[in-house]
């Protein structure tokens, strides 16, 4: 942003309290004795004057300063603007409310725009990865969801492979033992002898079985983890960055705020 040198103007709010003189009203009454009675008459004669009703006042000169009980002090604690116009002048009389100075807030506008762009972009992009963490445990929950049910049922397939070479074998061990014809027992014991083999076949095919399960259930209860971890950091990110952009829109908006002027209270301009 631009810096611009900044014009600052303090504006001084005083309302005068005015003293008015009471009103008085009187009644006098003057009693004149005369000292002298007229052959003898000792009769008292009485004097009486008309009163007006008037304003009775008092007044003195002398030579000061007149301050009002309540003043304002009114000044705008911004940076970086110009002032545009001061609508008022010593001696303006003003109502709470009347706008005082006006200031030059292109400068900020462009900063409360921008803030509130950024914030709207951050609350998308946050809101995007949010979305992508929570596509991908979905994905990794389903995942584990059918490889489980897949590994469960090879090992259970491996299972009754080896069950069943372990009978054949058991079968011709016995059919071996009862066997009195040598050419055929010789042949039932080539037979057991295949038969041993495929039971250690089925039995390391198990193994591999329940190994390949243990192991592919671990890694993608790993993976959901992970996925859960993904979705927790994005939401817990989103509250950050939104907080920072939030807080400057805020400031761009207060900036904005301080440049509006206006006077607190009623009163008269007495010094600019």
């Amino acid at each position: 942003m631009k810096e611009k040198i900044r014009k600052h103007k303090v504006l001084l709010i005083i309302v005068l309290v005015l003293i008015v003189a009471g009103t008085v009203t009187a009644v006098v009454f003057v009693n004149a004795g005369n000292e002298k009675a007229s052959a003898g008459e000792k009769t008292q004669k009485q004097s009486t004057v008309s009163l007006e009703k008037m304003d009775l006042t008092k007044s003195i000169s002398a030579t000061g300063t007149i301050q009002s009980e309540k003043t304002k002090t009114v000044s705008a604690n911004v940076n970086g603007v110009q002032v545009s116009s001061v609508k008022v002048s010593v001696g303006d009389t003003v109502k709470k409310g009347d706008v005082l100075v006006t200031f030059d807030v292109s400068d900020l506008q462009s900063a409360l725009d921008e803030a509130k762009d950024s914030l709207s972009d951050a609350e998308t992009e946050a809101d995007r990865n949010i979305s992508s963490a929570k596509t991908q445990l979905s994905d990794a929950k389903e995942t584990y969801a059918d490889q489980k049910k897949k590994l469960a049922e090879k090992v259970a397939d491996a299972k009754e492979e080896k069950k069943e070479a372990a009978k054949q074998v058991s079968s011709l061990k016995k059919q071996v033992s009862a066997e009195k014809n040598a050419e055929e027992k010789a042949k039932l014991e080539e037979q057991l002898t295949k038969a041993e083999e495929a039971l250690k076949q089925a039995e390391s095919s198990y193994e591999s079985a329940v190994s390949d399960q243990e192991n592919t259930n671990k890694q993608n209860k790993n993976s959901v983890q992970n996925a859960e971890d993904a979705v927790d950091t994005a939401e817990s990110n989103r509250k950050k960055t939104v907080k920072e952009a939030q807080k400057q829109v805020d400031e761009a908006e207060e900036n904005l705020e301080k440049c509006l002027v206006t006077a607190p209270i009623d009163g008269i301009i007495t010094a600019a």
